[in-house]
């Protein structure tokens, strides 16, 4: 988990595309996975890409 959070942490806080830290941070997830939001939304990999791009 902690290193999810470093990823995350690393893509806001540099210039789109600089690195492979978007690509590594999708990797960490199984492609069934569904990430739940605060709101109660469950996204599927689409919408997680979505999320993060």
């Amino acid at each position: 988990m902690v290193v999810l959070h470093q990823l995350i942490e690393r893509m806001f806080n540099q210039p789109s595309g600089e690195d492979d830290t978007f690509h590594l941070l999708l990797s960490h997830f199984h492609l069934d996975f569904r990430m739940v939001t605060p709101q109660g939304r469950q996204l599927d990999l689409n919408q997680r890409e979505e999320l993060f791009r």
